[in-house]
């Protein structure tokens, strides 16, 4: 029985855990993502704001004059008007995932790319953290259950070992009726009162 319980608590603990867990951990990457997105475009805004700043002092755009925009995992497309795009950045290779492309009042454009490696590797860790907090989830529930399933068993135990005993001629034994499980607890007395008219015919 003892078993059993643990199987049955550890299956629907699973069930739970999948139906909830991996719902969860899709629309937590989903957030990621998104949020990584908007992030993005707050700086190709700021950076926008920033290019159209130098062209009306008449600077000229260049990719010496852009290298403070530099990131380790994004890139940052800056095309200035009548001029080709610039590019800077650690991750300019692979495939990106783009902000909206801001063209600033003076006409030059930017935009942010998010490299998908590095989106990759974020919803990759935040799986990570999913599978943890269900395998914990699991653990947790396999002993709960064990306490429980103790608990549970040791009343039906005692229903048994009375049984046992009276059946082998120990008129002296007796369940106990107060496990808190009703219909238990009716066979336990029902055992209990069999038991002592069997000691009384016995002792007649």
């Amino acid at each position: 029985m003892h078993r059993r319980f643990l199987i049955a608590t550890l299956l629907i603990a699973i069930s739970s855990i999948v139906a909830l867990g991996i719902p969860f951990g899709l629309a937590f990457t989903r957030l990621m993502r998104s949020e990584a997105v908007r992030s993005a475009d707050e700086r190709a805004t700021t950076i926008a704001a920033a290019i159209d700043g130098d062209l009306r002092n008449g600077e000229t755009i260049t990719p010496a004059g852009v290298s403070g925009y530099d990131s380790r995992d994004q890139v940052v497309e800056i095309t200035p008007p009548n001029q080709a795009a610039i590019k800077v950045g650690g991750a300019q290779n692979g495939s990106f995932e783009w902000s909206r492309s801001i063209t600033t009042e003076l006409g030059a454009n930017v935009r942010v790319g998010i490299s998908e490696t590095s989106l990759t590797s974020r919803t990759n860790r935040a799986w990570l953290v999913v599978a943890a907090l269900a395998g914990g989830g699991v653990l947790v529930a396999v002993v709960l259950a064990s306490v429980l399933a103790r608990r549970t068993s040791r009343p039906f135990i005692g229903v048994a070992d009375a049984a046992h005993r009276l059946a082998g001629g120990d008129f002296s034994a007796r369940a106990t009726d107060d496990s808190g499980i009703a219909e238990l607890d009716d066979i336990a007395s029902a055992l209990n009162t069999a038991a002592a008219r069997i000691t009384q015919l016995v002792a007649a």
